[in-house]
């Protein structure tokens, strides 16, 4: 079913990215402003120390960020920053468990959080923090995995993106996520490309979602069974 509502509205209020300083973090950091940027939201970079009273200084610079992309002029105030950004050092503790107890207390709509196969310095970026942050949070997370640059520019800020995959279920409703990433584009300015709904499972069991009209963009359906092949249609 096809849907014409206006997807050009921001969706976001508030976007979550924990970091533990690493490049892997660094490149979802830039996935994150850029997500910011776009729906005019809240920022809250989040880091659990480890006793060190300067890693406050390690955290990635928003300001250096929007004058290398050219948002900014050179040596622009503070105060010249687009969005709220807040910066949070939490107290010791597991990384699943920061995150989970900052959005007790705070609202967030958004998690942008790097992953990679060996640990970080607080194992921000291993699977075993990743998978469980993003079962629990219920909330969207974009996830950038190690060694990829992702579809924002660290350079400039530029968006380079063609293809989305959305695995749906029955639960979690898909519903949410389709608009998500319609919206997504949308306020990209993504000009062409394809969504793809991805379901594990009998072809008929697949779920029904509303499909946002999206200029430039079509949408494809994939199944897949649980022991091999898959079907496109």
């Amino acid at each position: 079913m096809k849907s014409n509502r206006d997807y050009t509205l921001p969706l976001l209020v508030n976007i979550l990215h924990p970091t533990d300083f690493s490049e892997s973090s660094r490149t979802a950091f830039h996935h994150a402003l850029r997500a910011a940027l776009i729906a005019k939201s809240g920022f809250t970079l989040l880091h659990v120390a480890n006793g060190d009273e300067g890693e406050v200084m390690d955290f990635p610079g928003v300001r250096e960020a929007l004058e290398r992309w050219g948002i900014l002029p050179k040596g622009s105030p503070r105060s010249a920053i687009p969005i709220s950004v807040k910066k949070v050092i939490a107290h010791p503790s597991a990384p699943v468990d920061a995150v989970l107890h900052y959005m007790e207390r705070h609202p967030v709509d958004l998690i942008v959080l790097a992953t990679q196969f060996n640990e970080g310095r607080v194992a921000w970026l291993s699977h075993s923090a990743a998978t469980p942050i993003a079962r629990e949070a219920g909330q969207m997370i974009l996830l950038i995995p190690e060694g990829d640059p992702g579809f924002v520019s660290a350079e400039d800020g530029s968006v380079s993106l063609k293809n989305i995959l959305i695995p749906i279920a029955e639960s979690p409703a898909p519903q949410p996520a389709v608009e998500a990433a319609a919206r997504l584009v949308a306020r990209l300015n993504c000009p062409s490309g394809t969504f793809t709904l991805l379901h594990v499972g009998e072809p008929d069991a697949m779920p029904e979602v509303r499909l946002p009209e999206v200029s430039g963009w079509e949408w494809k359906t994939a199944t897949r069974t649980r022991r091999c092949g898959a079907r496109n249609r």
